[in-house]
């Protein structure tokens, strides 16, 4: 996991935990907290669905331009490897 990644997992998780701590010492109803809660939860989980996606996004391209580089290269040496037969 890269820096980024790590400060942002940090951060998400931090607001989750803060949020829920100001939510639970609030002084409103046990529903009215459950729910607050509840859509806090939704969030960071949609929030958590989104980062997750686009990592994935980016490792497949990634990894699609170094299998394509990859045979270029073998492509190349064998070409070379032909020339000195």
């Amino acid at each position: 996991m890269n820096t980024i990644t790590k400060q942002t997992i940090g951060f998400l998780s931090a607001a989750a935990i803060g949020t829920a701590v100001g939510i639970l010492l609030a002084p409103q109803k046990g529903k009215s907290t459950r729910n607050k809660i509840k859509s806090q939860a939704n969030g960071v989980k949609q929030k958590w669905n989104e980062i997750s996606e686009d990592a994935k996004r980016k490792f497949n391209h990634l990894s699609n331009a170094l299998q394509s580089k990859k045979k270029t290269l073998v492509s190349e040496i064998e070409t070379e490897f032909d020339a000195f037969k």
